[in-house]
């Protein structure tokens, strides 16, 4: 069984963190020239002009300062084929994906037998796509990182947060404490290059309450008890976009036995609903940077 858990463990660490690494770039209105190259880094005399917001895959390590890339391909990927759709789609894989025009034989034959509504199997797409040098520093300063979304990108999440307003659905009323403690769970990234996450998560903190005669029927009416602390436990979801995070929770708050026997809390384990805004302390951007690190090394 410590085997098992062990292994479950390392499979799902391992998952998230490759999750994280950034194999894809896309850069802006303005692309640079790329020098063309085969899949291993051999040179070809060949210039080539990407179109604006292409997307590049790093393939390989050409040495410590430049990458070999292809460019993401244009077209739709079954099983076996690569299909075209559309003009624009055809248009885009004989321009950025398909052995260049200059070369001759199979390569140019295979180039110009691609028709509007044809497909290619995989092993000539494979085999005839280009390959181009791409620097580190176009990465650096020209391009932008480019990452799975849903569940192929999820990661642990460790944040802080806050609920300042909290609906106790009892009596629908709100709550006078304000929850501050830790939330944790998955976070599951919803754009490619924004920082846009969805995160799952489960919360616990340490609150305090005041009771009076109202919400405590065993004390006097003319009693009262300030600070009492309570336990706070929840699950819910938040909104992360550029590094503001909006939260909806449902949760329970616990007196501890003895104190809940003393005054009969009449919101013991009782369902509050909860919304509110908090920070990450183990943020997206230096998720991103270490990433983007890792994979130019």
């Amino acid at each position: 069984m410590k085997k098992f858990t062990f292994s479950l463990t390392f499979i799902i660490a391992t998952h998230i963190a490759m999750a994280q690494l950034a194999t894809r770039y896309q850069f802006d209105n303005s692309p640079p020239i790329l020098k063309e190259c085969t899949q291993l880094g051999k040179p070809i005399d060949s210039l080539f002009a990407p179109v604006a917001n292409s997307i590049f895959v790093i393939t390989n390590q050409y040495n410590a300062d430049t990458l070999i890339a292809t460019c993401l391909l244009w077209g739709e990927v079954d099983k076996e084929h690569l299909k075209f759709n559309t003009t624009k789609q055809l248009v885009n894989y004989k321009s950025n994906n398909c052995a260049s025009f200059k070369e001759s034989g199979t390569k140019n034959e295979i180039k110009d037998s691609v028709k509007l509504q044809d497909s290619l199997e995989l092993k000539d797409v494979v085999e005839y796509r280009l390959y181009f040098y791409i620097p580190k520093t176009y990465l650096e300063k020209l391009a932008k990182p480019v990452y799975p979304t849903g569940w192929y990108n999820t990661r642990f999440n460790i944040g802080a947060q806050t609920l300042p307003f909290k609906i106790r659905l009892k009596q629908f009323d709100f709550a006078k404490e304000v929850n501050i403690g830790t939330s944790f769970g998955l976070g599951i990234r919803t754009h490619a290059i924004k920082e846009n996450v969805l995160n799952i998560v489960g919360n616990i903190s340490i609150s305090s309450t005041d009771l009076d005669s109202s919400i405590a029927p065993k004390l006097k009416s003319s009693e009262s008890i300030k600070s009492l602390s309570l336990l706070t436990v929840g699950v819910g979801i938040i909104y992360q976009t550029n590094g503001v995070q909006i939260s909806a929770m449902v949760g329970k708050d616990y007196l501890n036995r003895t104190n809940n026997d003393r005054f009969d809390w009449a919101y013991q384990k009782k369902l509050w609903i909860g919304f509110g805004v908090g920070f990450n302390i183990y943020s997206t951007t230096k998720l991103q940077k270490e990433a983007t690190a890792q994979t130019q090394k």
